[in-house]
């Protein structure tokens, strides 16, 4: 199906986030997606091809930024706070309501890692929400630390202690943030360093972005450690479904599994892949025919 792609833009707090609004030609009043990555990640990292399957499939997608990445505004520049990512997840959601030519009562939300755990939280706090589908979601913090600490070991929890700190004091003293690689190799100083991260990472990096800043303030750590999306999931009332790497090294399958028992209408797909494996090759087609068929069934877009 031939659609049209607009850049477009909303505000979040008083700050500009960039976005791509897909419309599929000849088709009135779709359903609409939206979309936002993962931990640090960028629009342009391999969600296009996704978004491509939906509005193929006579949906509408809105894709964006979150704040402080690629051309959105904000400052501290790349930081990851799930406080101010769901800000954003709720302001395109308002933007998106704006929308007259889209279904209003067939909006649907994606995530996928660390989005995918703020779309539990979004889900949790919005009545209207048609339908949710997460892959590979960040769901429990401390489950998520323990597993990388242990893979990693006291080298890894020191590294993580003194970013922390350090940031810490640069921002209780009005300085510039700390920076440290959101991405990298075991032995290296980076928030995700397990042995398939910055190999995964790179895998579905455009060429166009080769050079991006994978860096972040360090007291992102601690956001992470903190954040338990698991705890909202039995308020997601609407449709969900929840796609679960059974070798991923950042997000324990089973957390994954006891959360999507917690939702009321969940339907739990576990896949042998590991974090990074959905968006590039076989695992991608199977992870995205999976989604493009739920939405197809709870978002009511026609064929």
């Amino acid at each position: 199906m031939s659609f049209t792609r607009t850049d477009v833009e909303f505000i979040s707090h008083g700050e500009r986030c960039g976005a791509w609004l897909y419309r599929p030609d000849n088709v009135e009043r779709p359903p609409l997606v939206i979309m936002a990555h993962g931990f640090g990640a960028l629009r342009t990292f391999r969600m296009e091809p996704y978004a491509e399957k939906f509005v193929n499939q006579g949906m509408s997608v809105l894709m964006f930024d979150y704040r402080g990445f690629g051309d959105s505004e904000g400052y501290p520049r790349n930081l990851i706070s799930p406080k101010k990512h769901i800000q954003d997840w709720r302001s395109a959601i308002a933007y998106a309501r704006r929308i007259r030519w889209i279904d209003q009562s067939k909006i649907g939300l994606w995530g996928t890692s660390y989005s995918g755990g703020h779309v539990l939280c979004v889900a949790a706090k919005e009545p209207d929400i048609a339908a949710i589908v997460i892959q590979v979601p960040f769901v429990n913090g401390l489950s998520s630390s323990l597993n990388m600490g242990k893979a990693l070991g006291w080298g890894f929890i020191g590294m993580a202690t003194a970013a922390i700190l350090r940031d810490l004091w640069h921002m209780i003293t009005f300085r510039s943030p700390y920076y440290i690689p959101g991405f990298g190799k075991p032995g290296e100083a980076a928030i995700l360093s397990t042995p398939d991260c910055y190999d995964g990472i790179m895998s579905f990096v455009p060429p166009a972005n080769v050079d991006w800043d994978m860096t972040t303030p360090a007291r992102a750590m601690l956001s992470l450690i903190l954040y338990y999306p698991s705890t909202r999931a039995r308020k997601v009332t609407c449709p969900a479904l929840v796609i679960a790497g059974e070798r991923d090294s950042l997000i324990p399958f089973e957390f994954v599994k006891k959360t999507a028992a917690r939702m009321p209408d969940a339907k739990l797909i576990g896949l042998p892949c590991g974090h990074f494996e959905p968006y590039v090759g076989d695992t991608f087609e199977v992870v995205s025919d999976h989604e493009t068929r739920f939405f197809r069934e709870h978002l009511s877009a026609p064929a």
